[in-house]
C-alpha cells in the first residue's frame, strides 16, 4: 500500500485483458487523488477494537511495513520508491544486491544464479 498506482503512459489504470480478445479495461482517477496507507499486507479488525458506531476500524497487525520490489527492472520504473530507499532511514533489505552502508538500487535484485533473479516470494533463502 505505500507503492503508488502503476499507470499506462496515458495516465489510466489497467484494470484487466481478455485473454480471448485482447480487449483492456482501463480506470481513469485524476492525478491529484492521494493514498493514505494505514496498513500494509498484515491488517486486523479485531472486535476488540471496534466501536458502537457500525463503522469497521482497522489496524495495522505487524510494527513493520514491507513492499514489494520484484516487477521494477530498470531505473526510473518507481520514482518514489527509488527516492524513498536511496538514502533510506535504517531499512531492512531482502533480495536487494548491496553491500552493508550502500546506496540501494531498489532493481538490482540478487540472483540464485547468473541471468536468474531471485523472486520476492522467496525472501529468505535470498538474503546475503
Amino acid at each position: 500500500m505505500l507503492e503508488m498506482i502503476h499507470r499506462g503512459p496515458d495516465g489510466r489504470l489497467l484494470l484487466g485483458e481478455n485473454v480471448l480478445s485482447g480487449e483492456r479495461r482501463y480506470l481513469e482517477i485524476p492525478r491529484a487523488c492521494q493514498l493514505r496507507p494505514v496498513t500494509d499486507d498484515m491488517a486486523m479488525c479485531h472486535p476488540s477494537i471496534q466501536g458502537e458506531d457500525g463503522r469497521l476500524t482497522v489496524l495495522d497487525a505487524e510494527n513493520a511495513w514491507s513492499a514489494r520490489v520484484n516487477h521494477l527492472e530498470h531505473y526510473g520504473a518507481d520514482p518514489v520508491l527509488e527516492k524513498f530507499t536511496a538514502e533510506p532511514a535504517p531499512l531492512l533489505f531482502l533480495s536487494i544486491d548491496a553491500v552493508p552502508g550502500s546506496r540501494r538500487l531498489i532493481f538490482d535484485h540478487q540472483e540464485f544464479e547468473p541471468g536468474r533473479r531471485c523472486p520476492q516470494s522467496a525472501r529468505s533463502s535470498c538474503r546475503a
